[in-house]
């Protein structure tokens, strides 16, 4: 029985629902950059919805689209445009930032560099094991391990540094 568009409408709205926030954390990962991750995400949901694939499970469906996600956002920051211009510090143009709600744990997570922070984040934010990274970003399982390592001591430092100038 085909579904008809109010149906389709339906669960595309619950999808986005269920795994938007998911896939803007990943591609904040990627980016550091909320206007490019959001376009990632609107990339993303629109790959969704234009190729209807079929999953075996919602974990299958989450997988799938922060797989999407995090080869959008590594295609992004490949192109010339990102390569060529400066990331603007928002007391330099004059606006204020955005800021979300975070910790200090997640400002230290975001300050790793990006092959430690995206690895780091699949394993504590999102709670995929080292197998489930390794098919999500199609590196070998020892390789994540590495990195999650070398990650929680970087953690470890940046945060300890921080203590010390705590009043």
């Amino acid at each position: 029985m085909e579904n008809t568009p109010v149906q389709l409408r339906a669960r595309f709205e619950a999808v986005v629902r269920e795994h938007g926030d998911d896939v803007l954390r990943v591609a904040m990962m990627q980016l550091s950059n909320r206007a490019d991750a959001e376009d990632v995400v609107q990339e993303t949901f629109l790959r969704y919805a234009t190729s209807a694939p079929r999953f075996v499970s919602k974990e299958h469906e989450k997988a799938w689209l922060l797989r999407v996600a995090i080869n959008l956002a590594k295609d992004m920051r490949k192109t010339v445009w990102n390569q060529k211009t400066m990331q603007l510090i928002p007391e330099q143009c004059g606006c204020i930032p955005f800021k979300e709600k975070t910790t200090d744990v997640y400002d230290a997570v975001m300050t790793l560099p990006e092959k430690y922070r995206m690895v780091v984040h699949l394993f504590y934010y999102e709670g995929y094991s080292v197998r489930e990274i390794s098919d999500l970003t199609g590196l070998r399982e020892p390789t994540i391990k590495t990195q999650l390592s070398r990650g929680r001591a970087l953690l470890k430092d940046i945060l300890e540094g921080a203590e010390s100038y705590a009043f």
